[in-house]
């Protein structure tokens, strides 16, 4: 599946956007005119290192069959389980996302400096991000594909109600991400009555959160499988007509 997406043109055209977000990223960075941000609100630019990196391959993650076309049969008339084909699409993207996720975190390292309890903290969430987007994305995948032209990034056979979706899906991209604030938002309260300074809260608290967060992705992942198995000859139709 990596290997279909890197060869086909549309999907290097779509990593071509986390690039170019990237070299506008440092830009910003670079034309600050301070060059220390307050300590309080960095973690925060950790996220929205993440968040960038993730939108960047939104398209990618939300219609992740969309580049199989008519190959999306292989998948279907193999006799694999469901959860395991969202697995493989889901490792298809996970070095190309995390990369990009990873290259955002050291630029923001590089310009503004984080510590490193929240560095490494950065770094947990940056999996952690990324399992929550791929339980979006596979979520979507299954319940509105969308057949991409043989050249270009147009949608061949383009519904309302599938369209209607595909919105919906970068609107909930803040909503499903907000959980990963609340070791931020517990470090700044024991930080206001100093409590527990000695200890590193906001690097635990993302362990846990990404623990957490592994446990869920298995979990969903069994419901998105029998969902996929339920819905997979929707699934062929729309992305092997039009």
């Amino acid at each position: 599946s990596l290997q279909s997406l890197l060869r086909a043109p549309e999907g290097k055209m779509m990593l071509l956007s986390p690039i170019i977000l990237l070299g506008f990223y440092a830009f910003m960075l670079a034309s600050r005119s301070d060059t220390q941000a307050d300590g309080t609100y960095v973690p925060l630019m950790s996220l929205g290192a993440a968040v960038m990196g993730l939108v960047s391959i939104q398209q990618l993650l939300q219609n992740q069959f969309g580049l199989d076309r008519d190959g999306v049969r292989s998948y279907l008339l193999s006799p694999v389980p469901r959860r395991r084909i969202l697995l493989g699409k889901n490792l298809t993207l996970a070095p190309i996302a995390l990369t990009i996720e990873f290259v955002g975190l050291l630029i923001l390292q590089f310009f503004v400096g984080l510590d490193l309890q929240h560095f490494l903290g950065g770094c947990l969430q940056l999996v952690s991000a990324f399992l929550i987007m791929c339980l979006l994305g596979n979520y979507f995948s299954i319940t509105a594909p969308l057949r991409l032209k043989e050249v270009g990034m147009q949608a061949a056979n383009a519904k309302f109600r599938t369209v209607l979706l595909q919105i919906l899906s970068l609107f909930l991209v803040p909503l499903s991400l907000s959980p990963l604030l609340i070791p931020w938002g517990v470090e700044v309260m024991l930080d206001k009555y100093s409590w527990a300074e000695w200890m590193p809260v906001y690097l635990i608290l993302h362990a846990l959160v990404l623990a957490g967060m592994a446990v869920q992705y298995k979990a969903m992942l069994e419901f998105q499988g029998r969902l996929l198995a339920k819905r997979e000859q929707k699934v062929l139709r729309s992305l092997t007509e039009g």
